[in-house]
């Protein structure tokens, strides 16, 4: 009911942050329903937040789910975190250890100084980034970098679903444990 779109939609990189962050909302308004049932999955993938880290959020800004007014807040955080840039962040990974809600804060949140780091490992052109983000999609800039995001395969996402699938594969074969 909340986890098949996330895990059908997990393979596109652009998506990524927004389907996570998605995920956390719904499983979040669940508790309502079963506070049990939504904070076992909540608590894994507190586990498997690499996406809302500083370094891979940027991903959004080539998602078409992320809607131009978030992108251009996006923007705003990387322009004005761009003179910190040199600074070292400790914190530059998300890490969530339970004490911080997570399903009340929007993309922009995970936006910050290691979120440049993004750009300058793809080798990609930000200055897009200084215009309102509904130009983005006419601008050379935005479609080169995109057409790079999107071709990024995002490995341990479908490592999992091959996992999964194998394991439902060989259960539908047999019940028995040795010839499993």
């Amino acid at each position: 009911m909340i986890y098949l779109k996330a895990w059908i939609s997990s393979t596109a990189p652009c998506d990524a942050p927004a389907n996570h962050l998605c995920l956390i909302k719904d499983l979040t308004n669940y508790r309502a329903i079963s506070q049990v049932i939504a904070d076992t999955p909540l608590c894994a993938l507190g586990r498997h937040l690499w996406y809302l880290g500083q370094e891979l959020a940027p991903l959004a800004l080539f998602s078409d789910l992320v809607p131009a007014v978030m992108k251009s807040r996006m923007a705003a955080h990387l322009t004005s975190s761009q003179q910190l840039e040199g600074t070292v962040d400790a914190e530059r990974s998300l890490k969530y250890i339970g004490k911080e809600e997570l399903g009340d804060k929007t993309i922009d949140y995970f936006i910050g100084q290691a979120s440049h780091f993004f750009f300058r490992v793809l080798h990609l052109d930000a200055s897009f980034l200084s215009l309102p983000a509904e130009q983005w999609p006419e601008l050379n800039a935005y479609c080169h970098a995109k057409k790079i995001v999107e071709s990024l395969k995002v490995v341990n996402d479908s490592a999992e679903h091959a996992i999964a699938l194998a394991t439902a594969f060989n259960t539908s074969l047999t019940k028995s444990e040795e010839e499993k």
